[in-house]
């Protein structure tokens, strides 16, 4: 899914962020109508992100920890 315009400055890709009642019906597996799905698609939840830098830690997959979530105290570190 190409980015909205509130991330693609971070990345040209962004993953499907759906809001929490949109959930089931995005899993029924019997929702087979592309209308309904790409009303789901539609939506401004992503201009509600906040963002921050953080860690380098991220960039390792072995890393699954809470620091991993936290923002940089000196964004310079990392």
């Amino acid at each position: 899914m190409d980015a909205s315009d509130s991330v693609k400055d971070i990345h040209n890709r962004m993953p499907l962020i759906l809001k929490p009642e949109a959930y089931e019906e995005w899993l029924d597996p019997e929702n087979k109508e592309p209308a309904k799905i790409e009303e789901l698609l539609k939506t401004a939840y992503v201009n509600e992100l906040n963002r921050y830098p953080v860690s380098k830690l991220v960039n390792q997959v072995g890393n699954n920890k809470k620091e991993c979530m936290e923002p940089l105290k000196n964004a310079g570190a990392a």
